[in-house]
């Protein structure tokens, strides 16, 4: 046995998460080489996912993906083929009610909110047919056809952007670059005799959103801004003209900014306090060979999950089977953005939403008729009642560290892990050596297992207590074997149990011989 005394500890504390564009030599400890499934926590460390459950148990009916999807107050409305439905969003038993079937040979939707004369409804456009608005019972087309001389209204809008009091349309044509907007206050009335209009854009259209007074326009190869607030005052003036936005429907607003993809990986556009100057940053250097992997066709959608500040970007490809779909999830930390990467989700569309202080971050199912509910449960496409779910695979994956020296051999003789389970714990722990070279010996696997909560005297009984523990903040230690000039761990978990946050590690090792 080793001479305790002689162990020397390198603490390691989780944070950084998934970088991707260093060398060893460069990692943080505390820094994934492979961060898959797990999201930098609040609590700090990593935490493992929650799964994903049946908003309700019943489908949308029909064929093929879910075209789009999102909120009226507590009321999700999505899309599939020529029709659009309306569930409850808090009820798990919720049938779907069609709000109407004519919209026909429908593409992937886009949604806003408006409100011009005190009822919100949703405004949507699927790229095909006339936009239309619901506001909770009453579904009407916005075709021009709000009286006398109401204009000609865009046929086929693929994209829209309620802003200063109009709605703002474009993707109407795949090689015209328009935007048209609606008469003030009215968002049926495209006559130009009551202020609606349409405005040419240098280049072509793939997305519009409405951010701190300035309509955003997002081009295949631009940026532009509009400013003003009628045919009077209207301008338009560039925001870079260098580069372009890959897919309007990575585009989100996310802590105070707006986020979308570009050539070049994940960027924001953001107001600086100096009016009418746009700063573009580029936020994803660390994850670029992960975004790279965009293929053209990929579904692309986005979400943003508020309670976590958290942006989730997912982009299965055409022929991606729900279990290898892939994403990326970027968190805003204390320290900066965090990134990490997402499997098994695959969704077709997502939205989000607060309901009574409840956060529902939703995503419609792909070549199916079920909306999920993301961050419920442990497994993937649970049913309602948790079960019938699909494993995922967690992976935490540490840099191949030194400890000190690269010429003094390591033997290892414990880890001492730090986490907070949340329900069962089973995951399993690999130490890797020498790079995980193939010549070197690498252990086996050893199971980790929920440890129970600490022992308070005169509550705890006799067998159940466990000594030596902080509820909240327990410790793992576990005597390891191996040696190696490098060392790694590796955390593993697909056994569809509970999540689990690990916030640190201690490693012990005696020094051996140096090569």
């Amino acid at each position: 046995m080793a001479v305790t005394s002689q162990i020397s500890p390198f603490v390691v504390r989780l944070k950084g998460g998934l970088v991707l564009d260093k060398s060893t030599f460069e990692y943080d400890p505390g820094e994934a080489k492979t961060l898959q499934n797990f999201e930098p926590s609040i609590k700090g460390g990593y935490r493992r996912l929650g799964g994903t459950r049946k908003s309700t148990s019943n489908a949308i009916s029909g064929s093929g993906n879910i075209l789009g999807i999102t909120t009226l107050g507590s009321t999700i409305i999505a899309a599939r083929g020529s029709s659009v439905h309306k569930a409850s969003a808090t009820s798990t038993s919720a049938s779907w009610t069609e709000i109407t079937s004519a919209r026909s040979s429908a593409g992937r939707y886009n949604f806003d909110l408006l409100n011009f004369s005190g009822t919100e409804k949703v405004v949507g456009v699927d790229d095909v047919n006339h936009a239309f608005t619901y506001d909770g019972s009453t579904y009407a087309l916005l075709n021009g056809s709000a009286g006398s001389g109401a204009g000609t209204a865009p046929a086929n809008p693929a994209h829209v952007a309620v802003h200063r009091g109009r709605v703002f349309f474009s993707g109407m044509s795949a090689d015209t670059a328009e935007l048209a907007y609606t008469a003030l206050l009215n968002e049926n009335d495209f006559s130009a005799a009551n202020g609606a209009g349409v405005i040419q854009i240098p280049d072509i259209i793939v997305q519009i959103k409405s951010f701190r007074e300035k309509l955003i326009i997002f081009c295949q190869n631009s940026i532009y801004q509009l400013l003003g607030s009628s045919n009077a005052d209207f301008q338009l003036f560039p925001i870079t003209q260098d580069l372009g936005c890959v897919d309007g429907f990575s585009v989100q607003e996310f802590g105070s900014n707006l986020v979308f993809l570009a050539a070049d990986g994940l960027r924001t556009v953001a107001a600086t306090e100096k009016i009418g100057d746009i700063e573009l940053g580029s936020l994803s250097r660390n994850i670029q060979a992960k975004l790279e992997g965009v293929a053209s066709g990929a579904t692309v959608s986005s979400v943003v999950v508020k309670e976590k500040n958290q942006y989730r970007l997912f982009f299965p490809g055409t022929s991606a089977t729900e279990a290898n779909s892939e994403g990326i999830i970027m968190t805003q930390t204390k320290e900066g953005f965090s990134f990490s990467t997402i499997k098994g989700f695959g969704p077709a569309c997502c939205t989000s939403t607060i309901i009574t202080g409840d956060e529902y971050v939703l995503h419609g199912q792909r070549d199916g008729g079920y909306i999920y509910r993301q961050d419920l449960g442990n497994t993937l496409a649970e049913d309602i009642d948790g079960t019938n779910g699909t494993n995922m695979t967690a992976v935490y994956q540490s840099p191949d560290m030194i400890l000190g020296d690269a010429g003094i051999r390591k033997n290892m003789q414990r880890v001492i892990l730090n986490y907070e389970a949340e329900g069962v714990l089973n995951a399993d722990l690999y130490m890797l050596y020498d790079y995980e070279d193939p010549d070197t010996a690498q252990p086996s696997a050893i199971e980790l297992t929920d440890i129970g909560d600490v022992a308070v005297y005169g509550t705890a009984k006799y067998g159940t207590g466990v000594y030596g523990t902080t509820k909240g903040m327990p410790l793992i230690r576990q005597h390891v074997v191996g040696s190696g000039f490098a060392v790694g761990i590796k955390i593993q978990d697909e056994d569809g149990k509970s999540p689990f946050i690990i916030k640190g590690f201690q490693l012990g090792f005696t020094p051996g011989g140096r090569r």
